[in-house]
């Protein structure tokens, strides 16, 4: 009984709609386990990066003599020209 109704199912949806079903669950488990592959190759980059970056950091802070204090500064260009600020002139009151 189960063999003439898998037989009927067969028989009612054709050979073409049966292979394009395939075909599309293929396609979507093949994509998503390509895409899932391609995720965890970036991610993987992206860790080896960081601790690449991470161990020259630390490297250059240990290459650094204790005591003394490093400040780096962004210089930047100012419309006045000096670097001390605006002067205010304050008047005393008595």
């Amino acid at each position: 009984m189960a063999f003439f109704l898998k037989m009927n199912i067969v028989l009612f949806l054709g050979p073409g709609l049966l292979r394009t079903i395939l075909v599309i669950v293929l396609i979507y488990y093949g994509s998503k386990f390509l895409f899932k592959w391609w995720l965890k190759r970036k991610m993987d980059a992206a860790r080896r990066e960081e601790r690449r970056t991470m161990s020259e950091d630390e490297a250059n802070f240990r290459r650094n003599e204790k005591g003394k204090v490093h400040i780096k500064q962004n210089k930047s260009s100012s419309s006045t020209g000096s670097s001390g600020g605006e002067y205010i002139d304050y008047e005393e009151v008595d």
